[in-house]
């Protein structure tokens, strides 16, 4: 009996490994440049062997390549979630009655992410006068457009940790409240659907989600378009409802929080609410139309409204990317287009963002249009600082981060922040602002296991320390992100 014990278990423990590495008839060894998936180990040098980093490679890609080892995460995955309700997907967490929330929307609900009034002011003062300019010199209309998310829809279902700021104070609620004051042309969908929507018969926010459903996408463009019209006194087709009916299957975003998760099963779900449209577009003005939008536009697409809508449109993803877009070589990128020309070919312009991008709205469309038609020296210095933090993917994470763990107000970081990128930009040569962004990076770098390997591999060419090869490594990325990096 133990003999056959002891058998069972070298069997447990060697099959995985004997599973995981049958697919190397077809894969480079683990002495190759590339494994499975994308596991890169380096080529065996004596400094990579005796710096321990061919053995945590080599421990990373075997637990990676193991026979079991995906359905051992599944399982776990599943264990934490039906029972422990703990997502182990990175920013999804567990509200109320099975609803998942991706914590970036969290964070602007309870004001974790708040800017300030001062900038916002200063967003909408410009959003504004980028928009008269275009209506009364260019005759383009521009249509801002203030989208809900799932957490301030669905607030009613977030998890007890979304504890909102004693003072109260959201993007949102500044946001709106300026544009109230300014007199701005805005569609603020946020309180129409919180106000005029809620509560709904049918499905607005699926509940295991990032955007809204086919019914909830119907009534954005429904209102967003009647609104277009009373803007532009146009008369635009009109989107007829024939039914909304109930549907076993889901679109991809109507559980794709719950698809993330990697989990053994996913559980069917009986009450999607599906839409079927159909388009008046008898004798009705389809002019053409350009979209800066986020992911929530692209549900438009899906009901293949803009089509119906326009003679000619275009989506411009993030202000990044000329939708349809790809990461491959075909990629068309906004930069390389000509903007003034871009924006002048078309009769109206929509900028939409949902409440996952408030802070950042609009992705400097409004900055880069000032500054081709000559407003951007009205710029305030401290306002292009701070939307230039907000918009860049290395510093507002790490910002974040900060603010939360040292419980600082956020606007308080920015402008810390935003004073440090002023006085880079005005000296960049000064050893304290030198200091502090060397600092600043050599922090990231050391965070950052890959490229500390390259640098390991340059102090053998260099021939000299970790040390300096870091601080090097920190002075050009204080040079390229922030010197010499446009401010929009």
């Amino acid at each position: 009996m133990k003999r056959i014990l002891l058998i069972f278990c070298i069997i447990a423990i060697t099959l995985p490994f004997g599973l995981g590495w049958i697919k190397y008839d077809k894969e480079p060894s683990f002495f190759g440049e590339q494994l499975t998936m994308g596991q890169t180990i380096h080529k065996f040098t004596w400094h990579r062997w005796f710096n321990d980093i061919i053995q945590k490679k080599v421990e990373s890609s075997a637990v990676f390549n193991t026979g079991y080892h995906n359905f051992l995460i599944r399982f776990a995955n599943e264990l934490n979630y039906r029972i422990l309700i703990q997502p182990k997907a990175v920013a999804i967490v567990s509200g109320k009655s099975g609803y998942l929330f991706d914590n970036s929307y969290i964070d602007e609900y309870t004001g974790r992410i708040y800017c300030g009034e001062e900038f916002l002011s200063k967003k909408i003062q410009y959003l504004k006068i980028v928009q008269d300019f275009l209506l009364k010199e260019k005759g383009i209309s521009l249509i801002p457009v203030i989208e809900p998310g799932i957490a301030s829809y669905n607030c009613d279902f977030l998890p007890m940790s979304a504890v909102c700021r004693v003072d109260g104070k959201t993007n949102y609620k500044t946001l709106k409240e300026v544009a109230k004051k300014s007199n701005i042309r805005i569609l603020d969908l946020e309180t129409f659907f919180s106000k005029k929507i809620k509560p709904s018969q049918y499905t607005i926010f699926p509940e295991k989600s990032l955007h809204w459903g086919p019914y909830g996408c119907y009534l954005a463009a429904d209102t967003l378009y009647k609104f277009t019209a009373k803007t532009t006194n146009l008369s635009l087709p009109a989107i007829i409802l024939d039914s909304v009916y109930i549907s076993k299957t889901p679109t991809p975003s109507e559980n794709e929080i719950e698809r993330s998760m990697n989990l053994l099963t996913i559980r069917p779900h009986q009450n999607y609410n599906h839409v079927a449209l159909r388009f008046d577009t008898t004798d009705k003005a389809r002019p053409d139309a350009l979209f800066i939008a986020d992911s929530y536009a692209l549900m438009y697409e899906d009901l293949l409204i803009p089509s119906n809508m326009f003679k000619d449109h275009t989506l411009w993803y993030y202000n990044t990317t000329v939708h349809p877009f790809n990461e491959g070589p075909n990629t068309i990128w906004v930069k390389s287009l000509n903007l003034k020309e871009e924006i002048e070919k078309r009769s109206i312009i929509f900028l939409m963002a949902n409440e996952l991008n408030y802070y950042r709205m609009y992705w400097n469309f409004v900055e880069k249009t000032m500054q081709i038609y000559g407003f951007d020296t009205i710029m305030d210095e401290n306002y292009k600082a701070k939307n230039f933090i907000v918009n860049s993917k290395i510093l507002f994470p790490q910002l974040l981060k900060y603010s939360n763990l040292h419980k600082i107000p956020f606007e308080n970081a920015l402008e810390n922040m935003s004073q440090m990128v002023i006085l880079a930009k005005r000296n960049s040569s000064n050893k304290w602002v030198t200091l502090f962004w060397s600092t600043y990076f050599t922090n990231r770098i050391f965070k950052d296991t890959g490229l500390l390997d390259q640098l390991n591999d340059m102090t053998e060419k260099n021939k000299t320390s970790l040390d300096i090869e870091v601080y090097k490594s920190s002075l050009w990325s204080y040079e390229q992100d922030i010197i010499k990096a446009n401010y929009y």
